[in-house]
């Protein structure tokens, strides 16, 4: 029963957010927005997204290959893709799925690939706070003037510590639960004995980045793939009229407010989040309001509908690819022969 609460929780919450930013937003502007773009520029969108997955992918086998995994780049491009998937259901799920796929289709090890999973993880939340260090030293003054704004005494602030403080507290309280429980579950014989051949196999896969045979390509793609992270915001400004003429310091500035904003409070594919963010930061660049969420929800519609196109393909790939690859059977999380 704990996944379908976690489930209804967040979608909950996305709903809030998401009704809440919309207020006053009639569907007509929603869909005058839409007839007035150019969709030759969601061209250049779907293609930059295209390619951080590509680049993505093969950033992910060139952490498997220290640990004797050579997966090719197309399998382990589905993985990710099939792992996005999994993340716009249930935050949190996309890793697990992620690594189960590449396992399914291309015989790695669950915990040696989750281990990659969680190493790349901190490289990105590393980069992410480069790029927030460059955002902020280019536009100290906005960066200010919008957590200011966020801190303001009114109904918005009452709002948000409602709907994002006291969820978060939650799921606070059920991490400590949940880890009371796993601790006095593990005195078990058989789980222990699981846990530590998990563990030889996460362990690997958490150190595969300080074996790296080719460190700079590594860290060249992760700067590309942010780069086209900029550049996908950037094309869907391009397509909007009410947001063509805005800088590319903007859209840094939705990279970066959008993917903390994701860290700090997860829902079902940004819903919510995302649309509150997002707009309030096209705001402090001089866009009206009522324009800032219009945007905000254009972005967030044309990005995702590309994604769950690659991520549909991606399952398709997959379920074709299943039971071709040698892979051992009957293998479970905390039994993964590393």
């Amino acid at each position: 029963m704990k996944k379908p609460f976690r489930s209804l929780f967040s979608l909950a919450l996305s709903a809030g957010l998401l009704g809440y930013v919309l207020t006053g937003i009639s569907l007509q502007e929603i869909r005058l927005a839409f007839s007035r773009a150019e969709w030759s520029g969601m061209g250049w969108m779907a293609l930059c997204i295209l390619l951080s997955y590509v680049f993505r992918a093969v950033r992910w086998r060139l952490m498997l290959e220290p640990l004797g995994h050579r997966p090719p780049v197309w399998r382990t491009g589905a993985a990710l893709m099939a792992g996005s998937f999994a993340s716009m259901i249930l935050p949190g799920l996309g890793e697990i799925t992620r690594c189960t796929t590449l396992q399914r289709a291309g015989g790695v090890p669950f915990a040696k690939a989750l281990g990659t999973v969680a190493t790349e993880r901190l490289c990105e939340l590393a980069a992410l706070l480069m790029v927030t260090g460059i955002f902020f030293s280019l536009e100290t003054r906005r960066f200010r003037d919008y957590v200011a704004g966020l801190h303001r005494p009114d109904d918005r602030s009452l709002f948000l510590i409602t709907m994002i403080g006291l969820p978060a507290l939650a799921l606070v309280l059920f991490g400590y639960k949940r880890f009371r429980k796993t601790r006095s579950f593990s005195g078990r014989h058989l789980f222990v004995q699981n846990t530590i051949k998990f563990q030889a196999g996460l362990r690997s896969g958490l150190t595969s980045i300080l074996k790296l045979e080719h460190p700079s390509a590594f860290w060249l793609l992760t700067a590309l793939i942010w780069w086209l992270y900029l550049l996908i915001n950037y094309a869907v400004f391009a397509a909007l009229p009410m947001t063509r003429l805005l800088p590319l310091k903007a859209a840094l500035a939705v990279l970066v407010i959008s993917a903390l904003g994701g860290i700090a409070v997860p829902t079902q594919a940004g819903l919510g989040t995302y649309h509150f963010l997002t707009a309030y930061a096209l705001q402090q660049y001089g866009l009206p309001a009522a324009e800032s969420i219009v945007a905000a929800t254009f972005m967030h519609s044309v990005q995702l509908a590309v994604h769950v196109f690659l991520s549909g393909i991606s399952f398709l790939v997959v379920s074709l690819l299943h039971g071709r690859v040698p892979v051992s059977t009957g293998q479970t999380l905390p039994t993964e022969n590393g």
